[in-house]
Parts: C-alpha cells; sequence; structure tokens
C-alpha cells in the first residue's frame, strides 16, 4: 500500500514539474525594423547578426541575452519595449528576465544564422541572388 501512494505521489510531482517547465512565455520578440511604425510585424524565431530586435511583454526587472556560446552581451534594465542589436557567436540565443533579487524568472530562446546578402534594390542584388543558389 506504501509503495502505492509513493508511486501515485510521485507521478503527481513528475506531472507538475512538466506543466511547469511546458510553461509559455508571455514574452514578444520582434525584428525592430518592421516595429511598432508597421502593420505587418509578426514575432520572430530566429534573426541575424546585427539585427536590431524589440522585447515586448517582459515581466522583472532586468534582461540579459546571451549568445550560442552563453557568453552575455547585453544586459538592460526592463522596459516597455526593449530593444538590443543582435551580437556574439551563431547559434541559439538566450533572453533571460531577472526579479529584483537576481532570480531568473522566464527565458526565451531564438535562433541566430548568418546569410550573406547584397541588396542594392536593383541590378547587383538580382545578380548577387543567382549566384547565391
Amino acid at each position: 500500500m506504501r509503495f502505492k501512494i509513493f508511486f501515485f505521489v510521485f507521478i503527481l510531482i513528475s506531472i507538475n514539474n512538466f506543466l511547469i517547465a511546458q510553461k509559455a512565455t508571455d514574452m514578444e520578440l520582434f525584428s525592430n525594423k518592421n516595429f511598432p511604425g508597421s502593420s505587418n510585424y509578426s514575432q520572430i524565431t530566429s534573426a541575424q547578426p546585427l539585427e536590431e530586435l524589440a522585447l515586448l511583454n517582459a515581466k522583472g526587472n532586468t534582461i540579459k541575452v546571451f549568445d550560442g556560446n552563453n557568453n552575455e552581451y547585453f544586459s538592460s534594465a526592463i522596459k516597455q519595449i526593449t530593444t538590443f542589436t543582435v551580437g556574439g557567436a551563431l547559434g541559439t540565443h538566450t533572453i533571460r528576465v531577472y526579479d529584483g533579487s537576481k532570480k531568473v524568472i522566464d527565458s526565451l530562446r531564438f535562433n541566430v544564422d548568418a546569410k550573406t546578402n547584397i541588396d542594392d534594390n536593383g541590378y547587383y542584388k538580382q545578380m548577387f541572388d543567382l549566384f547565391y543558389r
């Protein structure tokens, strides 16, 4: 009987921990080149180096952004719209939100990958796109 109770409690705790880990964040990440002046913006899950991003709905005191090698490259107090420029190593970047006691209370991940591009809105862009394929 004790084993059944222990097993049942173990299952409940495991389910609770799983649900906490699967909690969806309220934070939203946008490319700042279209936001907020445009009506055709949408959330992003990937970015390019040196792209300016905007973070909304972050609840906490400060944020820190870490690159693909887990090196911090940006830190700021949270604002209504917190903007930062993507930097550091390629890979999965992590935004961590901290409360007043410097405890991580939320996080968001996005991928950073580089793509070579030439865009002069004309001849050289078309030529580059032809050769890039």
